[in-house]
């Protein structure tokens, strides 16, 4: 389902089935988890190593490279592109790596954009599109809303369906968003990006 607000987002809602969601979170909470980071602020400290700082972010985190779940994901980013965006995304990343993250009691991430470039050889190569499968349940937690901004700075209107049990969102990786902090109880999500040659 495309989105009406201005475009900015793609997404499926209830897409995912219940059983397939707790599948992942099982999944999720077996492999190695670790506390969340984030790149330093400042152009020095952005040189250092991933800094934990829970002022901006708060969750765990592990990596899952489970050829169904990416190979998943990656076909949701795949329709997407092909329908609205059109960007030049490097083939074959269904074995890439996704991010299965929970938040707690207030887990929070503050606005940011995932906009980074990684090398892979010789070849940098920039996130572009970013995707979120909600995998918790709406009941099983308060709080936790996930917020995305335009390029303008203006907040989107992000449906109620769009943020249910199972629904995937894709969206630029430019664009700034958030996870509010959750007040009470616990959400799941798997968050994946996909990348490409820079924008020109």
């Amino acid at each position: 389902m495309l989105s009406a607000q201005d475009d900015h987002f793609y997404y499926w809602a209830n897409e995912i089935p219940e059983d397939i969601c707790n599948l992942i979170i099982k999944t999720g909470v077996n492999h190695d988890t670790f506390e969340a980071r984030t790149l330093g602020a400042t152009d020095e400290r952005a040189a250092e190593q991933d800094k934990l700082n829970k002022k901006v972010r708060d969750s765990s985190v592990s990596w899952i490279n489970t050829r169904w779940i990416t190979g998943m994901l990656c076909s949701y980013v795949r329709m997407a592109n092909e329908e609205m965006f059109k960007y030049h995304i490097k083939p074959a990343q269904d074995f890439s790596h996704v991010q299965f993250t929970t938040y707690d009691k207030d887990g929070h991430y503050d606005w940011h954009q995932d906009n980074a470039s990684k090398a892979e050889g010789r070849i940098e190569m920039f996130r572009k599109l970013s995707l979120i499968v909600q995998l918790s349940d709406k009941k099983s937690y308060e709080g936790g809303a996930f917020e995305i901004k335009s390029v303008t700075g203006a907040a989107l209107d992000v449906p109620e369906n769009a943020l249910s049990r199972g629904s995937v969102i894709v969206f630029p990786s430019y664009l700034e968003h958030r996870i509010a902090p959750v007040t009470s109880g616990v959400r799941h999500s798997l968050v994946g990006w996909y990348h490409g040659d820079p924008f020109k």
